[in-house]
């Protein structure tokens, strides 16, 4: 086995299964601290947005008031994911996010449009987005956050950190419906529900360590000695992911399963969502057509992952769609979306893009479900030569055929 840049579900060689065993039970611990902890604040939240969604005033009124569009109302798994995803994000991002400057804030979410906008200039905006990214979003290092308790307002500059950031663009959607929820709470109330936020992560953290921390056990090395080398880039924060990032975004599979699982098995037509790092070749010597649909595999080596797993969906009944840049996924989903909820998906990704591809297929209307790689392996971002990566099949034919 090929060594790991960060994460592996395979540490010492031991099988896949035995991840996924202890990754479920530990999700399942996970949701029960989480409504001891939050289950009141999740339950009043979900009333709220079933209130919001059956109020009379329609989505041109909300916006022209500047209240959010109606969002499709959740269940308690991914509210209590949005607040633990909320809370570890503050700790380790909170003591940057409250010394962000406005005028760099700004132009960065303002990049972030315009690489959207126009993908003809993402390579010019991409390198400018670097050279401010490394000084303003994460430093040299990460700031830890204050000390002390900190108000819904600070908390709150952190989504302008995250959208600056171009990397929690679905994140931000959401918080933006908790932070219309605590709008109406009496101070008091937000208070204890931020120390109740925080005290989950802090606890995550810890014990997510524990139980996790076997396969996260090369992240650190990574942050020490390559991720420097990606300072300056526009990808310093994807790969300056701290192992409790890792370790919520295996949780999140978990939990994001669990809450999709019934509309993605009454969807008629499946879709398996790939990853170009599957490739057995390097994009110099891959033979596949890359159009805006993605990249089409040709056939061109009977041992690459990407030709056996098309033959696994000519078996199982799936399609297979892969994707050179998480940019072309967002473009797919959306066009994807207006077919309804008669395609369902199954994402392969990598553990730090998790909750990010997943939350970003929700938007888009279409159920979801996650598949790990085993190890990350874009020869881009992690530095990983020209191998590709692996993720389970048996893991796959669980999820399809549910």
């Amino acid at each position: 086995m090929h060594s790991a840049p960060t994460y592996t579900l395979r540490p010492d060689g031991q099988s896949v299964k035995i991840y996924y065993a202890e990754v479920a039970t530990f999700a399942e611990e996970v949701l029960r601290d989480g409504e001891v902890r939050l289950g009141r604040v999740v339950g009043l939240f979900l009333d709220y947005l079933v209130k919001r969604v059956s109020s009379p005033v329609s989505p041109a009124q909300q916006q022209q008031a500047g209240t959010p569009v109606l969002p499709a109302v959740r269940s308690r798994e991914e509210a209590l994911l949005e607040l633990l995803n909320l809370g570890t994000l503050w700790r380790t991002y909170g003591g940057n996010a409250v010394n962000l400057p406005d005028l760099p804030a700004k132009a960065l979410s303002a990049m972030v449009d315009v690489r959207k906008d126009y993908p003809c200039l993402k390579t010019a905006v991409d390198i400018l987005r670097g050279k401010l990214a490394t000084p303003f979003l994460a430093g040299d290092e990460l700031v830890p956050p204050p000390p002390t308790l900190p108000t819904w307002a600070e908390v709150t500059r952190l989504l302008r950190w995250l959208e600056a950031s171009g990397e929690f663009n679905r994140e931000v959607e959401r918080y933006e419906d908790w932070h219309a929820f605590m709008a109406i709470r009496p101070l008091e109330n937000v208070e204890i529900a931020v120390r109740e936020i925080l005290d989950f992560a802090a606890w995550f953290e810890g014990r997510s360590l524990a139980v996790l921390g076997k396969y996260t056990a090369n992240v650190q090395h990574f942050l020490e000695t390559d991720h420097p080398h990606h300072h300056g880039k526009e990808d310093v924060i994807l790969t300056g992911r701290r192992r409790v990032e890792y370790h919520l975004n295996m949780v999140g599979a978990e939990i994001l399963n669990l809450a999709y699982r019934a509309k993605f098995h009454e969807s008629k037509n499946k879709i398996v969502v790939a990853p170009a790092c599957l490739r057995c070749k390097p994009d110099s010597q891959c033979e596949g057509r890359t159009d805006a649909q993605g990249l089409h595999c040709t056939a061109c080596e009977p041992g690459c992952r990407v030709q056996q797993l098309k033959r696994m969906g000519s078996k199982y009944g799936f399609q297979v769609a892969l994707f050179p840049h998480s940019g072309n996924f967002s473009n797919w989903a959306e066009s994807l979306g207006e077919l309804g909820g008669s395609v369902g998906v199954v994402g392969i990704t990598c553990a730090v893009n998790l909750l990010a591809g997943g939350w970003e297929a929700s938007a888009a209307g279409i159920p979801v479900q996650c598949v790990l790689l085993d190890y990350c392996g874009c020869q881009h971002h992690w530095d990983a030569g020209d191998r590709g990566t692996d993720f389970s099949f048996e893991r796959l034919r669980e999820v399809v055929g549910g």
